[in-house]
């Protein structure tokens, strides 16, 4: 910025782990004037809570999963009934409380973009899937809320009320097994070598591995939606936009420099599993 002429008096970096942005905000001074954030690859990495949805004859029960210490110095999971106001809030604004909710995040989550090796990833999806209903129908669905992503948005829109967002994140992972919608990736490297953890975030050894979510685009546009109307209690409307890594490139990116001898173009070719949520200027 400096290089670029920006005076010093002007400029301020502030060193802050994101994981402060995702706590609950509250007595938010808003910064006024105008304000650019950009998030790139963030939300793949920020906590999600786990959800189970039972359904019965009076509607669906809601639990909420919590780890715990077990006995052989590990970790293990349990559910509870669902407390946490946060998970109840977005789950809610999701429909992800109820089985036709989950159904269709499941769908869209399954479906590879254009331009990923769409037979592998059709077959990854098919297998997971058959793995997940092999026992037929079930009463219990689990499902991975992206509660973290809420309050970030949250405390971005009440902190800075004219902000321009850009968040560039996947849109798609290869589905690891496991009956929970929207299950993360879960790796580790040693070595040069990398593990697979079959989307078992408690079996990875902890603060070793990446476990990564894939972003639904759409529930995340509502999410911005939401939290722009959230003081106010209007109804949210949506004003964000997804495009395409492909796309993105094309309307902000020289991709003639870009393009090699034979034609091929790595902005507009690699990162097909990938997307750019942009927001006009408020």
């Amino acid at each position: 910025l400096r290089e670029a002429g920006l005076s010093p008096e002007r400029v301020e970096v502030v060193h802050l782990p994101s994981d402060s942005w995702v706590e609950e905000p509250a007595h938010v001074q808003p910064s006024e004037g105008p304000w650019f954030v950009l998030a790139l690859e963030l939300l793949d990495n920020l906590p999600h809570d786990k959800l189970r949805v039972v359904e019965g004859s009076a509607g669906a029960d809601l639990y909420e999963a919590f780890v715990e210490a077990d006995d052989e110095q590990g970790l293990r999971e349990g559910f509870r009934p669902l407390r946490d106001p946060t998970l109840a809030t977005v789950a809610a604004m999701l429909r992800l409380d109820c089985r036709e909710g989950l159904d269709e995040l499941e769908a869209a989550m399954l479906t590879p973009p254009i331009g990923t090796n769409e037979l592998l990833a059709d077959l990854q999806g098919f297998v997971f899937g058959a793995m997940a209903h092999a026992s037929g129908p079930s009463a219990e669905r689990d499902v991975f809320v992206p509660t973290a992503s809420w309050l970030l948005l949250r405390h971005i829109c009440e902190s800075f009320p004219e902000h321009q967002l850009t968040l560039a994140d996947f849109n798609y992972l290869p589905p690891p097994p496991g009956r929970a919608v929207n299950n993360p990736v879960v790796q580790s490297q040693a070595l040069g070598h990398t593990h697979d953890w079959g989307g078992d975030y408690l079996a990875a050894p902890p603060g070793k591995a990446d476990v990564m979510f894939a972003t639904h685009f759409d529930s995340l546009e509502f999410l911005h939606a939401a939290a722009r109307s959230w003081r106010s209690a209007s109804s949210p409307i949506v004003s964000a936009s997804t495009l395409s890594t492909a796309d993105f490139m094309r309307r902000y990116a020289d991709v003639d420099s870009t393009r090699c001898a034979d034609g091929y173009n790595p902005l507009l070719e690699d990162f097909s599993n990938t997307s750019v949520l942009v927001t006009p200027s408020a």
